[in-house]
């Protein structure tokens, strides 16, 4: 009787482990942040990485500090790549032994090696769209988490539109759209942080017969190679109407020019704007953006500023974004270009990289600066919604 007990025991035990690897990987579902871009967490080489999700990368790239400290093979020759503004620059390139999210495990893997320094927030690694576009992608906005597979994904959709692989880069997405029922090629590159259209200067003036310039916002663009002299400038146009692969959106959003001429694509779309939508599937084997409906309101974030951004550059402090609502920059007239002498005593110098003094800003709630007129401003951190 004990015998018999204990098989029936062994075959209910294989039984139940039968079941459970039929279940889907839930270690597949991953919880993201957003910070300006969206971040997750994986690991490389068996240590854990800030990896940032970006389908406007053609190659997966390591940051150059993360490569030194963690003594990371170095392969023969270099390569060429463009970075966002269109500046070109060689970088080394690597092997990793192992790049891992999720239950996911990639062995021997050829990456690029770059200055990540440049962007605002620590950064490891970018995924880019070589090993994206080896998976499905399902972005649920609702709770920040992102599913990936090479199975597909469901959910009744309320839109599926087309794209391709991009002429210029293979990897890259674009999207054959019409614009006041003109056409235009727009890349999709969710390393692109605005929510609405942004399009590049000549093509926007194509594009927009009827349009009012609202403000001027910003200077610089950030692209792996540096930050772009770039103007950042906001035009409104209620009339015009957008198919986006053959399917009509609502103009949800005030149409954007980046007043720059090294624009890769004449367009490109970030994932503020689809988020804005609803949930996202992105299926590479299907060349398919499918966006299901949210199954409640997808909140607005919430982040705190100073009410502008800055910059070093040429040994000088300056304001290169404003947030137009900021009761700092409403009181104190702060415009874009503005020179700042110092915050709390320290100059330009003092800060080395652009994340050193946006670490800076995010680790205080008030501030004393010095304008380049001598005023000395107290300025406390007030909180936006996106």
């Amino acid at each position: 009787m004990k015998k018999r007990f204990l098989i029936l025991l062994f075959i209910f035990t294989c039984i139940q482990c039968k079941f459970y690897t039929q279940l889907p990987a839930i270690s597949n579902k991953i919880p993201f942040k957003i910070d300006g871009l969206i971040l997750f967490k994986g690991m490389i080489n068996g240590r854990e990485a800030n990896i940032v999700w970006d389908n406007g990368f053609s190659k997966t790239t390591v940051d150059q500090t993360f490569y030194t400290e963690n003594s990371l093979k170095k392969l023969e020759g270099k390569a060429e790549v463009i970075d966002a503004n269109g500046k070109k620059f060689d970088v080394n390139k690597s092997l990793l032994k192992s790049l891992q999210f999720g239950d996911t495990l990639i062995s021997d893997l050829i990456i690029d090696i770059a200055d990540l320094s440049v962007f605002p927030m620590k950064i490891d690694a970018i995924l880019g769209a070589d090993i994206i576009n080896q998976y499905i992608w399902d972005f649920n906005f609702d709770n920040n988490e992102f599913h990936f597979s090479k199975d597909q994904i469901t959910h009744k959709t309320i839109y599926d539109i087309p794209f391709s692989l991009g002429s210029k880069y293979n990897n890259n997405h674009t999207i054959d759209a019409y614009v006041n029922n003109k056409p235009i090629e727009i890349q999709i590159d969710f390393g692109n942080t605005h929510e609405y259209l942004t399009v590049k200067t000549d093509s926007f003036d194509k594009l927009f017969s009827r349009k009012k310039k609202l403000t001027f916002e910003g200077w610089g663009a950030i692209g792996v190679a540096g930050i772009g002299n770039n103007e950042i400038n906001l035009f409104l146009d209620n009339d015009y109407t957008f198919n986006l692969g053959g399917v009509y959106l609502l103009r949800r959003h005030t149409p954007y020019a980046d007043n720059q001429e090294n624009m890769i694509y004449p367009a490109t779309l970030g994932f503020q704007f689809f988020r804005k939508i609803g949930n996202l599937i992105i299926d590479p084997f299907s060349k398919k953006y499918k966006i299901y409906s949210p199954s409640r309101t997808i909140e607005p974030y919430r982040y705190s500023s100073f009410g502008f951004n800055l910059f070093v550059n040429g040994g000088k402090i300056i304001v290169v974004k404003i947030i137009k609502e900021s009761d700092n920059v409403k009181k104190y007239e702060i415009s874009v270009g503005d020179v700042i002498k110092s915050i709390d005593g320290h100059e330009a110098s003092d800060f080395k990289k652009f994340q050193e003094i946006r670490n800076y800003l995010n680790a205080k709630q008030q501030i004393k600066i010095i304008t380049s007129k001598n005023q000395e401003i107290v300025l406390n951190k007030e909180s936006f919604f996106n």
